[in-house]
């Protein structure tokens, strides 16, 4: 069936109306999941074509995954006679590197065909705003007013079987003598939707029917039809299933790894000798025979995992299969030797399956130590609660703890002590995600919205999280080093003795973020959001902070000596004992911020607003405040041994006790302060008093013992 702009027609029969339009768009994009038939309508429709008695037009059915692509289009003798149907741009080599340049390229060699129809997985794009719309291609001729001078894609969906369609396939298969077995597909279709929207699974169903365990994944589905596959190719072939098993992983890696030198998805027959050998299977003119073959002679069955194209090329039956077997070759792997691949949306899907599998009640199909081995894994754009959900619904089982947590209302996946090295989780949605002690070294979280998470104790060196929604996650204890954390959302995230060390946090939302005890030495905190934050008995030295917001937060006894403070926002801020020695706090702004006790000794905090600050007993000693505002300040038994306050303003400001030795008070303006009678002397003499006859600075001074 087809989707266009919401309604349903047979397929055959809506292509037959587009190929035979005169005007229009002469490009069709046929998307659809994988499995939903796309490469079965190419061939059925174009053998439904040279069926007829007098066919209207020729019709050529070309894959993407095919080397001698531009070849043989270039060798079509009437192309604008001729409607050309290109099967799955999504398994083309050179797509997956740059998708758009390679249909740009494809356009430009095809525009002369009558028409041209290409199909495509529709999750090969990360959004509907990347599925194509303009061809590229220059319509010819006069155009009405509004028409587009650029041809678009006429767009079409296949969708999946109504319960009508699949009720008829099932009454089909099994006649009404069958009935117990029509019964037990209804349970299987029931508990499995992806059956009903792949009717290359639901084609299986048999092999899935005649299986006692209970189906829990995608995944599990894909097991049982291979495995039933195996069997019955070993029967021919082999007495060893698990020897077909691992050539199957070989030529499936094989593949993989080298699609793009080959510029297809299959493995010429000369390269293909090696790996048969290895794995005890003979290649003989062409076809593949176990070494011991069985007195009949019999080789691989009529409908054989592997098969060969027109050129003797291998290639699986169908993608899927690529990706599966693939996908388990690569979790056999130990962790250091996995080759760093983007994976499609399926083998992600398949991924989950298996990781679901591993931990279900009863699975006897993956270990857990394999699956707890995450490294290399890319799972960017998946919503892993999401996809994990989809294998609890219908299943009717109860959950281990460890599996699956019900959060508030979010479902968590637990990934305790798992391995996720350089693993790309960009844009992954991971809400409520248990990571504890998880290993995410230099992983790509970029985007990523693990709002929720537990990360306690995760090693998150290295990691690229900027972007990530981090609010409310759990991370004491973690380790962040240098890790890139720009533009991250940490609102009230736990942080407590987190190592952060030479981390960016640019323009990082850190409010009212518990930070206490962490390690933020070196670390860039530029434009920060931290107000409210907790940071008391933090390590923030050499830490960036100019242009931070840290209005409110608390620093009780942080470390924050030869921090980078300039014009940093500490409005109400607790510096209680904090180290600030040599810090840069120029043009800072600290109006009634609490810094009694605090140690500021040569810091640099040049028209400063310590307006109504609290400094009652901290060492100021050779600090540079001049211009400095400190009016109502309490510096009550501070010391200012060698200060420079010149030009500052201390009036109102408590002095009770404080130590003014060698500093400088030039133009200093000491109105209403509170002076004891040693520093009005020493005030005097230093000349923040005058006697002339402008008394215009003479405070009114309330001397005290």
């Amino acid at each position: 069936m087809a989707e266009s702009a919401g309604v349903r027609t047979p397929l055959f029969q809506h292509m037959d109306q587009i190929l035979n339009k005169e005007t229009g768009s002469r490009f069709t994009l046929l998307l659809a999941d994988s499995g939903m038939g796309k490469s079965a309508f190419m061939l059925n429709y174009a053998a439904r074509n040279m069926l007829r008695l007098f066919p209207p037009f020729p019709i050529m059915v070309l894959p993407f995954n095919y080397a001698r692509l531009f070849e043989d289009i270039d060798a079509v003798q009437k192309p604008s006679d001729t409607v050309l149907l290109l099967d799955a741009f999504d398994e083309d080599a050179t797509a997956y590197e740059d998708h758009q340049s390679r249909l740009g390229e494809v356009m430009e060699r095809v525009q002369g065909f009558r028409h041209v129809v290409i199909t495509c997985r529709s999750h090969f794009f990360t959004s509907d705003r990347e599925i194509p719309d303009e061809t590229g291609v220059t319509r010819l001729g006069v155009r009405k007013a509004g028409v587009s001078a650029i041809l678009r894609f006429n767009r079409l969906y296949i969708s999946p079987f109504t319960e009508s369609q699949v009720e008829a396939f099932l009454r089909r298969r099994y006649p009404f003598w069958r009935r117990q077995e029509r019964n037990a597909a209804r349970r299987i279709i029931k508990k499995a939707p992806d059956l009903t929207a792949r009717p290359m699974l639901l084609s299986h169903v048999e092999k899935l029917v005649r299986s006692q365990e209970p189906l829990r994944s995608l995944a599990q589905i894909y097991a049982r039809m291979v495995d039933a596959w195996l069997v019955r190719e070993a029967g021919y072939i082999a007495p060893d299933k698990e020897g077909l098993r691992r050539f199957s992983h070989a030529v499936a890696m094989d593949i993989m790894l080298n699609r793009a030198r080959r510029k297809q998805e299959r493995i010429p027959f000369a390269e293909i000798e090696p790996l048969a050998e290895r794995w005890n299977i003979r290649v003989q003119g062409g076809v593949l025979e176990q070494g011991r073959v069985l007195e009949q002679g019999r080789v691989l069955g009529a409908r054989p995992l592997l098969n060969r194209d027109a050129h003797g090329n291998y290639k699986f039956a169908h993608r899927s299969f690529l990706e599966f077997f693939f996908l388990e070759a690569f979790l056999a792997l130990p962790p250091s030797e996995r080759p760093v691949i983007a994976w499609s949306e399926l083998t992600k899907t398949f991924f989950l399956g298996m990781l679901y599998d591993s931990n279900a009640v009863g699975s006897r199909n993956r270990t857990k130590e394999r699956m707890t081995q995450f490294q290399c894994v890319d799972l960017s754009g998946m919503d892993i609660a999401r996809e994990t959900l989809k294998y609890v619904a219908g299943t009717g089982r109860s959950l281990r703890k460890n599996t699956l947590m019900f959060n508030d209302h979010l479902w968590a996946v637990t990934l305790t002590d798992t391995n996720w090295e350089s693993a790309n989780l960009q844009n992954a949605q991971l809400i409520g995600a248990h990571f504890l002690a998880s290993n995410l070294q230099n992983a790509d979280l970029q985007g990523s919205d693990l709002t929720g998470a537990n990360l306690s104790g995760a090693n998150l060196a290295g990691a690229d999280l900027s972007g990530a929604h981090l609010s409310g996650a759990k991370l004491s204890g973690a380790n962040l080093i240098e890790a890139n954390l720009i533009e991250a959302k940490l609102y009230v995230a736990k942080l407590s003795k987190a190592k952060l060390s030479e981390a960016k946090l640019l323009r990082a939302d850190l409010s009212e973020a518990n930070l206490s005890g962490a390690n933020l030495s070196e670390a860039n905190l530029s434009k920060a959001y931290l107000s409210g934050a907790n940071l008391s008995e933090a390590d923030l030295s050499g830490a960036d902070l100019s242009g931070a917001d840290l209005s409110g937060a608390n620093l009780s006894e942080a470390d924050l000596s030869g921090a980078d403070l300039f014009g940093v926002g500490l409005t109400g801020a607790k510096l209680l004992r904090a180290n600030l020695s040599e810090a840069y706090l120029s043009g800072a702004y600290l109006s009634g911020a609490k810094l009694s006790a605090a140690k500021l000794s040569g810091a640099k905090l040049l028209r400063a607003d310590l307006s109504g600050a609290d400094l009652s007993g901290a060492d100021l000693s050779e600090a540079d405040l001049s211009g400095a505002d400190l009016s109502g300040a309490d510096l009550s038994g501070a010391d200012l041994s060698g200060a420079d306050l010149s030009g500052a303003d201390l009036s109102e400001a408590d002095l009770t006790k404080a130590n003014l030795s060698g500093a400088l008070l030039r133009a200093t303006n000491i109105t209403s302060a509170k002076l004891s009678p040693e520093n009005l002397k020493y005030a005097l003499q230093a000349g923040a008093i005058t006697t002339d006859s402008d008394q215009s600075n003479l405070p009114m001074t309330e001397l005290t013992e």
